[in-house]
């Protein structure tokens, strides 16, 4: 019955990557969106850090764990930088067109620190490193 979330499956690999894609998507179509803020003066700067953290951990995993190109395989901290760069770049020009939404270089370069970030801990951090690994879940 639960075969479609099994570990060596699209679902549980690829999907959460393109889920969160179409949800940052989303998220820069939304005009004058206001996150909490902490009274800090460079809260969307941590938020945009944040979320590409976890948008790079799904994308080295979506890039290690799939079985079709095996270069993007062997090159996955690679793939996962560009991949994640170029969207948080491709992002920020989306939202050009945004009402209410403004192109902040420093939003990049937050995103593009999340994605590095993201990258060492899924190279050096234990728990990350065995978010990777082929763990199958037994047959059902």
């Amino acid at each position: 019955m639960w075969r479609w979330i099994q570990r060596d499956t699209f679902w549980f690999n690829q999907f959460p990557a393109l889920f969160w894609t179409a949800l940052l998507f989303t998220l820069s179509s939304i005009s004058n969106l206001k996150a909490p803020q902490i009274n800090l003066g460079f809260e969307d700067k941590i938020y945009h850090f944040l979320v590409y953290t976890v948008y790079g951990i799904f994308l080295t995993r979506a890039f290690y764990r799939q079985r079709r190109f095996l270069s993007l395989r062997r090159h996955f901290l690679l793939a996962a930088f560009l991949a994640g760069t170029l969207f948080g770049l491709s992002d920020e020009f989306h939202q050009s067109f945004t009402p209410g939404r403004a192109v902040e270089w420093g939003d990049w370069l937050a995103d593009t620190v999340g994605i590095l970030f993201s990258l060492y801990l899924v190279n050096r951090v234990g728990f990350f490193k065995a978010f990777l690994q082929k763990n199958r879940s037994p047959a059902h």
